[in-house]
């Protein structure tokens, strides 16, 4: 026949196991949030490259519109 401490250290113990856990399983959603927050970076850095290049090529298509002359655009 249990005790009643032996009771309350049993229920200590699974709650102790039950925070253990939830303390595991924090880290591991940092863990997962950092390095979803890293792709997003390294994305973000590819989409403005990208970005300063399409600049480039909208300038170097208006300098050529540019060259055309008027006459020609008839």
């Amino acid at each position: 026949m249990a005790d009643e401490n032996g009771d309350y250290l049993s229920r200590f113990e699974r709650v102790e196991k039950t925070l253990e856990q939830a303390a595991l399983l924090t880290v591991a959603l940092a863990e997962r949030m950092n390095q979803a927050e890293k792709r997003m970076d390294q994305q973000d850095a590819r989409i403005d490259k990208l970005a300063g290049k399409v600049d480039d090529l909208v300038g170097a298509i208006r300098s050529l519109i540019d060259r055309i002359p008027p006459q020609s655009l008839r």
